[in-house]
């Protein structure tokens, strides 16, 4: 066992790989083929025999490394030009290994060069050709699957982030100050004897808590769900704040059924109203926008309240950012490189949080 975990190490380098599964390969055709030698000639000349098989074997190893070269070059190509490339390749290659192995052939046992009839080119170029495919096809078959095994760690790493950022965002959704002003609004809705306003509020927060606490962090939602989980929470909000706090929607209605990560928006709102609106005399706004263009959907979410423009102290534009990085751990968990997150400063104040990933909606959706 010892020796197989160093075996495991050892070729855990791709060109390491590469060579010992090249040089496993060829010896199993050369040990193959010399079986064939002994069984077809038996003694006679067969240290020629040999010496021809090997140097038939190091030849073709060798073109199969220019193969292997030509593979690295169009693996990420289409389709179609991996096809065609990949059989003009191994036709080339197989044309190559034939003409030498005959050359050396004729030389080792009769000592002479001679050229082959059709019939027998034709017999020994469609020996070259299958064993230059095979070559070929283990290439793709490491190719790929090296690809799934990486694709499946990906996806292990990803499920690992997804818990962590699910703890993260019970953070959020739990925040212990919206849960302690909202109970003591509530406590004080009471004590003025607002029932009906009360209730109304204690209503907003069962729905708005039930909607972030009964999804897995990994869900995705419909956009036009989360607006309206937002909206349950702005309502929340606005108990304390009033006319302070407005909140204006335009969504596209072709991006109403799109998905996102659940409770993806719901941070940013609380980010603007925690920097923007409570800071302001006046309070303030916030807008949320959606759109389709070219397939990707853009979100932006926009407040306008409290100074936030470039020119305010490197503290206060840090303590904004922070908020925001749970969400870019979100996007990269579930978009890669796709998903992306901006953060812009608005003239004369206020900021805006831009959010572009794939547009990608439910099979029903689309029926």
């Amino acid at each position: 066992m010892p020796v197989f975990r160093l075996f495991t190490l050892y070729i855990n380098s791709p060109r390491r790989r590469f060579w010992v599964l090249q040089i496993a390969l060829w010896t199993w055709y050369f040990l193959i083929v010399l079986v064939s030698l002994v069984v077809a000639r038996g003694a006679e000349k067969f240290y020629l025999g040999v010496l021809h098989l090997l140097s038939e074997t190091v030849s073709g190893l060798l073109l199969a490394v220019l193969l292997w070269v030509v593979f690295n070059r169009i693996k990420t190509d289409s389709v179609i030009k991996q096809a065609t490339t990949s059989f003009v390749t191994v036709a080339i290659t197989a044309g190559l290994w034939t003409e030498y192995k005959w050359v050396t052939f004729r030389w080792a046992m009769d000592r002479v060069i001679q050229l082959p009839t059709v019939k027998e080119f034709g017999e020994w170029y469609l020996f070259s050709l299958s064993v230059m495919s095979v070559c070929l096809m283990i290439y793709y078959g490491v190719h790929y699957h090296l690809l799934l095994v990486a694709e499946r760690e990906k996806h292990l790493i990803s499920q690992a982030q997804s818990k962590e950022a699910q703890l993260k965002m019970l953070r959020y959704q739990l925040n212990p100050h919206f849960m302690l002003n909202t109970m003591n609004a509530i406590s004080t809705l009471i004590l003025k004897r607002d029932n009906e306003t009360a209730f109304d509020m204690v209503e907003k927060l069962s729905e708005f808590l039930s909607y972030s606490l009964d999804r897995d962090i990994e869900e995705k939602v419909t956009l036009e769900s989360e607006i309206h989980a937002l909206e349950q929470f702005i309502g929340i909000e606005r108990t304390r704040f009033s006319d302070r706090l407005r909140f204006f929607v335009r969504m596209d209605k072709d991006v109403k059924d799109a998905l996102i990560p659940s409770m993806l928006l719901q941070p940013l709102v609380e980010n603007s109203i925690k920097y923007a609106i409570s800071r302001s005399e006046f309070g303030g706004s916030i807008n949320v926008s959606a759109k389709s263009i070219d397939n990707i959907l853009i979100i932006r979410v926009t407040d306008y309240g409290a100074a936030a423009n470039q020119s305010e102290d490197a503290e206060y534009r840090q303590s904004r950012g922070v908020g925001l990085s749970n969400t870019r751990e979100r996007l990269d968990t579930h978009y890669g490189d796709k998903g992306r997150l901006e953060f812009l400063y608005n003239r004369p104040a206020g900021v805006t949080v831009l959010i572009q990933i794939p547009c990608e909606f439910t099979d029903e959706s689309h029926l």
